[in-house]
């Protein structure tokens, strides 16, 4: 049903409904809105309603609709949360979707890629793409994608950052300090098993058997569910762990983890050293524990060789022992 209100000595009149994009108008009197709202809505009713109306919608109403109605349904909705709510802070979000061409996305491409790295500028494209392509196809919004139409940042090198020195010691005195008391051992656990941080946040008690040794990781980034075998140590984590009454193991939110691995690295002087590298640190010393690449993919649930290449690294000096 359509929403009238008086605002800026206007009438705004605006409808919103399943399976047709969002409209609005600005009327003198409220009747004229009340008219007008009645005429498109029986369009819609009768199937007669031509989508060709849609010329006044921005990328930003566009990314509004998409957060609320398919943003949600994902696995990895925080971070695409995130990644569209960069968009709408650039320009190119006040622009009209049907006037967006692949210039102005890969002028918004070019602005990105002086803040930050090619990865996170091609994260961002295919973000956008996605609301593109769910608007053409599921909205039937007459629109082409012009995110399809520019080359997209290479991919590059992956991080070859690890744990140096010193630094797991000083991270774990420091954690000692932190107000969430998750920290400490959701860090041990994600180095001894090579998950990703969304995959520990959602591990459940009823999924792990401290006994055999192992522990089911479901709903993973692939979308399938993992066995993942535990190491003596993170037994021990595990094993001194309070019982969450809601049946998680770490009952700590996204952000927080974030927040306080962030201040973390700071207290500890560590520079350059993010979350994600822990998975690259877990990954490099199973192999240099000996185990076989096909029993590490297994571990960390990588589907390709060359994928699990990008995140192996091990120390030269635990090569050259093996040549000894």
């Amino acid at each position: 049903m359509a929403s009238i209100r008086f605002r800026t000595n206007k009438w705004q009149c605006r409808i919103q409904r399943q399976g047709f994009p969002a409209l609005s108008k600005a009327f003198e009197t409220k009747e004229d809105a009340q008219r007008w709202a009645r005429g498109i809505e029986r369009s819609m009713d009768l199937g007669e309603y031509e989508v060709a109306e849609t010329t006044t919608t921005t990328l930003t109403d566009l990314i509004d609709r998409y957060l609320k109605e398919v943003t949600p349904t994902k696995r990895g909705a925080f971070q695409e949360k995130y990644r569209l709510g960069v968009i709408k802070a650039d320009k190119v979000a006040t622009m009209n979707i049907k006037t967006i061409t692949s210039a102005d996305v890969a002028a918004f491409r070019d602005r990105r890629l002086t803040t930050v790295k090619p990865i996170t500028a091609r994260h961002d494209l295919c973000a956008m793409s996605a609301v593109f392509e769910h608007a053409r196809l599921e909205w039937s919004y007459p629109i082409t994608n012009p995110v399809r139409g520019i080359r997209k940042p290479s991919i590059g090198q992956g991080r070859d950052r690890r744990l140096n020195g010193n630094e797991e010691e000083r991270l774990l005195v420091t954690f000692q300090n932190c107000r969430s008391s998750w920290i400490k051992p959701l860090f041990q656990f994600s180095i001894e098993t090579a998950c990703r941080r969304s995959e520990a946040l959602k591990l459940k008690w009823a999924d792990v058997d401290l006994g055999k040794r192992i522990a089911v990781l479901r709903g993973t980034k692939n979308g399938d569910n993992r066995v993942i075998p535990l190491s003596g140590k993170a037994v021990q984590v595990l094993s001194a762990l309070p019982r969450d009454l809601k049946g998680n193991v770490f009952p700590v939110p996204m952000p927080t983890v974030r927040s306080a691995f962030e201040h973390a690295c700071k207290r500890a002087e560590i520079e350059n050293l993010r979350w994600h590298d822990l998975r690259h640190e877990a990954v490099s010393r199973l192999h240099e524990r000996g185990l076989s690449t096909v029993e590490v993919a297994a571990i960390s649930g990588h589907k390709t060789l060359a994928c699990l290449a990008r995140y192996s690294h091990m120390k030269v000096e635990r090569l050259a022992e093996k040549l000894a």
